[in-house]
Formats: structure tokens, sequence, C-alpha cells
């Protein structure tokens, strides 16, 4: 299916989501193409990589329930890249809501090759369908079969995910992006007039094309009887205006998807960054919870089903198990920026920062 190319703008974005959540006939279709559009944003993107980052780099093992000893075997099956992809998506389910994973055909060994997303646009949560096209009415039911057509299901269909909120700063980033480039074109540029007493019409067009000319070359000839003006911006205060709402759109977009902003800026300040990173680190271990309990109650259960020998065991994180108390010693209490840390190697846990 070709990409489709929307109007981004609030209005549409509104009613692309009265459409999503309509009881009577849901229709996603236009809100995923807003969608589509905003995860191209180059904020985005820097936000999505970092968050996926920390979770896929983060260690973890496949233990008897109720206990931290490592199953190395059982563990094994998950150091594949199809479990790499199925991170991933269940990153995403956060910003895009309701999410059908597919899994792909199984090797020689009885393990899946491969998990990837479901067309969203040919899927109907409210109602578990899958459709043939987009707009069918109707499509193959799937609800109570997932495990047989190898679909697990992810994220709620009321909750449509964080992208709402994001394309609202997309949409005015873009207009604020869009007002700047037109302010700069008419204004970034010094004026040129072309001051003569003619009153021949071919004779004005030719000078006019000759005071284009002068602006691009900046140099000018003129007759004793004609003069070249050039004005000079009087300010770039309103030019700053559309720089400064297009920032405060990026800030948001950091905050909604990485709880901060501090850390993605090379011109904070030490003391700034560290609080921005203990948020960040906050931030993950909640993520990874999520996606720890969804490995546990949504992809465990679909994969027992299709043999793999996983019952009494879960999946988890090691860096959301317990750790000690930092503490302060007595030498602190008088430095108050002066923390001791009990962690070894901070640098090596992907959440270790300041945990």
């Amino acid at each position: 299916m070709p990409p489709n190319r929307v109007k981004h703008d609030m209005r549409q974005l509104n009613q692309a989501v009265e459409a999503a959540l309509s009881p009577q006939y849901s229709d996603r279709s236009r809100l995923l193409d807003l969608y589509e559009s905003t995860v191209k944003d180059s904020q985005y993107i820097a936000e999505r990589e970092k968050a996926e980052s920390f979770l896929i780099t983060e260690p973890f093992e496949v233990c008897a329930i109720g206990t931290e000893n490592d199953d190395k075997e059982r563990t094994e099956l998950f150091r594949r890249p199809w479990f790499t992809h199925f991170l991933g998506i269940a990153i995403d389910v956060e910003f895009w809501g309701y999410t059908l994973v597919e899994f792909g055909p199984m090797d020689v060994h009885g393990e899946f090759t491969d998990a990837s997303v479901f067309p969203r646009h040919h899927v109907r949560p409210f109602e578990k369908e899958i459709t043939k096209f987009p707009d069918d009415f109707h499509g193959i039911p799937y609800g109570e079969h997932e495990t047989e057509y190898f679909l697990v299901e992810l994220g709620n269909p009321y909750n449509l995910g964080k992208l709402e909120s994001i394309t609202v700063e997309t949409i005015w980033k873009t207009f604020a992006r869009s007002d700047w480039s037109e302010y700069n074109e008419r204004f970034g540029k010094p004026f040129v007039v072309y001051k003569t007493d003619t009153e021949d019409e071919k004779q004005r067009d030719e000078y006019f094309a000759m005071a284009q000319k002068f602006g691009a070359d900046l140099v000018g000839v003129v007759g004793l009887s004609e003069s070249l003006e050039i004005t000079d911006i009087a300010s770039k205060a309103s030019a700053e205006n559309y720089h400064e709402l297009a920032k405060a759109c990026d800030e948001y977009i950091a905050k909604m998807m990485n709880g901060q902003t501090g850390t993605s800026d090379v011109k904070a300040f030490t003391g700034s960054a560290e609080v921005h990173e203990r948020v960040l680190t906050e931030f993950t271990k909640a993520r990874l919870k999520r996606i720890q309990d969804t490995v546990n109650y949504n992809l465990f259960p679909f994969l027992i089903a299709h043999g793999y020998k996983l019952d009494g065991f879960e999946f988890q994180f090691v860096g959301l198990r317990s750790k000690k108390e930092n503490t302060i010693d007595n030498k602190s209490l008088n430095e108050p920026n002066t923390v001791r840390r009990n962690d070894k190697n901070p640098e090596t846990d992907a959440l270790g920062f300041f945990a």
C-alpha cells in the first residue's frame, strides 16, 4: 500500500482521534497516517533510538519463578534477533497504542525466527478483525485465535499511545519552522531598492532584473540619475520567536518519550545533567518493568503454547532486581554534591548511572 499524504494540522488530528475511538465504527486509518508522519520527526527518531538502546542493552535472565538463578539454556533462547525485534515492538506500544505482533516461521530447532508488527491499517482492534483492505468494514476474526494464528496482542484498544500528544507538538513545530523559513526568506536578506525616474515599462522590467542581480552578486552599477539603496534588517526578534517555539516542541517531545531533556543538550551544566540522568534512570526502570510484565504475561504463554519449555520460569531484567541503598558518609554530609555510591562499575549497567 503506497504511503498516504495527509494534511498535518490540529483539526485533522482531532477528527482522526474521534474516528479511532468511535463506538459505532472505529476507523484508525487517518490517525495512523498522522502517526506515520510524526515518527519521521528528527526529535522523535533521536528519542526513540535512545529508549531502545537502554532496553536492548539491559542484561536479562530467565529464572525459575521466585528465584534469581539464571537458567542459561532457557536464557539463551532469547538471545536471538527475533527477541530484539520484539523488544523494539514492545517499546512502540507505549507510543502507538494497541499493536498486533506476528511471529514468523520456526526453524529446524523449533524456535521462531522473527517477530514483526502486523500492518496496523489492516487491524480493527475493537472488533478483533484483520481486513484485506484498510477501509473494509468486516474482516477475518482473530479473537480467541491469536495463538493459533501466530499473533500476540499488546496494549489496549482504548489507548491511542503517546503519539497522539507527540503529534500535537510536531504540528506546532512544523508551523513554527515553516513560518521561520518564510520570515527568513522575506526578511533574512537586506532589501535592495533600485530608484529610477523612467516611466517606460520595458525599462522598468530591465531595471528590476538588474536589481535582482545586484542582490545576488552584492555589486551594483547604476547611472548618475539613478540610485541603489540597501536596507538591512532592523531586528531578528520575530525570527527568534519561531525558533523558541520549535525548540519548546522538541523539549516536550523529549519529556514525553524519556522523561527529561538535559541529557540530550550538549550545553547542559554538569549538575543539571546529573539530575536529568537520574530522571531518565527511573523513567527507564518503569519502562523496563512494563516490558518485563509484557514478556511474562503476554509472550511466555504464547511461546509455551508453541512448544517452548518455559513452564515455571519467568523473564527478569537484571537491572530491576533489588539493590542496596546508596550510603552517604560523614564527609559527604558537609559536601551535598558528593555522594558515595556502592556500585563498583555503574557504567556497565544501562540503568546504573545513579541507581
